[in-house]
């Protein structure tokens, strides 16, 4: 009888606001208590305890002023990344073993529910601003059932992406437009191979073994660097 495969809940990106300080603070002592078990996590748990200051005293200053604002959004989009990058590393550590993934102070979820079905639309697309030139994040709320998303990024108007199949997806586009595609495995997406100031539409279906979700997009926007 093989064991049930864990993987994390990578649910940090989906949590309201007023609670990812917290959260970080949970990983936080978890991954110092637990250290020799995750000696080379990308953020170790001083970094990420520091993180969780700043979070909560930006989160509180936020609505101050137009800088406190910006301050606090950067700070959010790093947070987030950062706890991708140690999601990632929790399951590489892991190798499916749910206590591991406790040690973490993480929440679990298991690969097997995809055989329920397939995933949801995904819900909650945005984009958020990188700071490097040329990239934009499309990130969304978490799916149980999902092991990642397909992405279809285009910059021309007539495009269209639809589900054609269990397993399809279906692009039509006028002569010369570029398509980018792109395979994720995590809620949030780093988009690259952009131009400033092009207007970009986003078209994400998640995906796992039984087949791909309806596709959902977020509204267009305008690279900004």
């Amino acid at each position: 009888m093989s064991r049930t495969n864990i993987k994390c809940l990578s649910e940090y990106a989906g949590l309201k606001e007023i609670e990812q300080p917290s959260y970080l603070g949970t990983h936080s002592d978890f991954i110092t208590t637990n250290a020799t078990t995750f000696p080379d996590i990308p953020h170790n748990g001083g970094a990420m305890g520091t993180k969780t200051t700043a979070l909560f005293n930006a989160y509180n200053k936020r609505n101050k002023s137009t800088i406190d604002m910006t301050n606090y959004t950067d700070l959010k989009t790093t947070c987030e990344l950062w706890m991708e990058e140690n999601y990632n590393y929790v399951d590489l550590i892991s190798d499916g073993d749910g206590a591991i993934v406790e040690l973490a102070g993480i929440r679990g979820t298991s690969d097997n529910t995809a055989r329920i079905g397939a995933p949801s639309i995904p819900s909650d697309v945005k984009y958020l601003f990188s700071d490097n030139v040329g990239e934009m994040f499309l990130s969304r709320n978490p799916d149980k059932l999902a092991m990642g998303g397909i992405i279809c990024t285009y910059t021309k108007e007539g495009v269209t992406v639809v589900k054609s199949g269990d397993t399809q997806l279906k692009i039509t586009a006028p002569d010369g437009t570029i398509i980018l595609v792109d395979v994720e495995t995590t809620s949030k997406a780093l988009i690259k191979n952009l131009h400033k100031a092009e207007k970009i539409n986003s078209v994400i279906a998640n995906f796992n073994t039984n087949g791909l979700s309806p596709v959902a997009s977020p509204a267009p926007v305008v690279v900004p660097r």
